[in-house]
């Protein structure tokens, strides 16, 4: 029977290699099956610290991709939300050495904490013990830039802002094969929960006859 010290071996493991893959093709598919069967569930927030410090490693372009990665993953049910926040906890306890080696860890901190908040994946509540997780210096630098960001518009909020209006015109309309164009040009498969959500919701404000177009 596996052990936890070959378990931790194994989350690291598959941590690495989800990562590099969903880099490659941006579906958290796969990934959330190799989440399903990693045993030992205490040890997911480790496998969420160590997608967190391999994303900040990689090239600027790519480092959004962990987040956006663990973010999925809390949304097909693979992770829970809690994960993901001890799994925060524990990178930003360890920025101060980070930093060290990436002096992009504070942008880096900031971004992914925006991202998840944004995505309702942590609660605003996680801002408040930053500071004590990071240290007083690097953590007030943390929440200055999240707060900076959330002023403006992300990614996923301008996404959602775009499928609400594509939905709300399907409904409206009833053109199939037009919706399905719109949010192909979107090209944000990684998002793709936000369009059934966004079809859920919308369709349980309609009446019956209008509700069956969401299937």
């Amino acid at each position: 029977m596996e052990d936890k010290a070959a378990a931790l071996k194994r989350v690291h493991a598959t941590a690495a290699l989800v990562l590099e893959e969903y880099v490659k093709c941006q579906s958290s598919a796969d990934a959330a099956v190799s989440v399903d069967e990693m045993r030992f569930p205490e040890l997911r927030p480790e496998f969420v610290q160590r997608v967190l410090s391999a994303s900040m490693d990689r090239a600027e372009a790519e480092r959004g991709l962990g987040p956006q990665l663990l973010s999925s993953l809390v949304h097909r049910g693979a992770l829970e939300p809690t994960d993901v926040e001890a799994g925060l906890e524990a990178a930003l306890k360890g920025m101060e050495d980070s930093q060290k080696g990436a002096p992009h860890a504070v942008d880096y901190a900031a971004h992914a904490i925006a991202f998840f908040l944004e995505d309702k994946v942590v609660p605003e509540t996680v801002l408040k013990y930053v500071p004590t997780f990071a240290g007083d210096e690097l953590g007030q630098k943390v929440v200055a830039k999240v707060t900076t960001q959330l002023k403006l518009p992300l990614p996923i909020t301008k996404f959602k802002a775009a499928v609400r209006e594509v939905v709300d015109e399907y409904f409206v309309a009833g053109e199939v094969r037009s919706a399905v164009e719109q949010l192909g040009d979107l090209k944000e498969g990684r998002y793709g929960h936000e369009v059934v959500k966004r079809v859920l919701v919308t369709s349980l404000e309609k009446k019956n006859a209008e509700r069956e177009m969401a299937s």
